[in-house]
């Protein structure tokens, strides 16, 4: 038996968490927006943060 319907309540509960945590929410965003258009303005800090970070953890921290 396979039901694709979603639980009662299921919506109304998802909006109120969003908007219980909206402050959190947008703050994500906003983060994640910003740092998005830094990383875009050159490609090559994509690698380069990678880069750092294996290098960050071979060392063990």
């Amino acid at each position: 038996m396979n039901n694709q319907h979603l639980p009662s309540g299921f919506l109304e509960a998802t909006l109120l968490w969003m908007k219980t945590n909206a402050s959190a929410l947008y703050g994500s965003f906003a983060a994640f927006g910003m740092a998005t258009l830094l990383t875009l303005r050159d490609g090559k800090l994509w690698m380069d943060a990678f880069i750092v970070l294996r290098q960050w953890l071979r060392l063990g921290n």
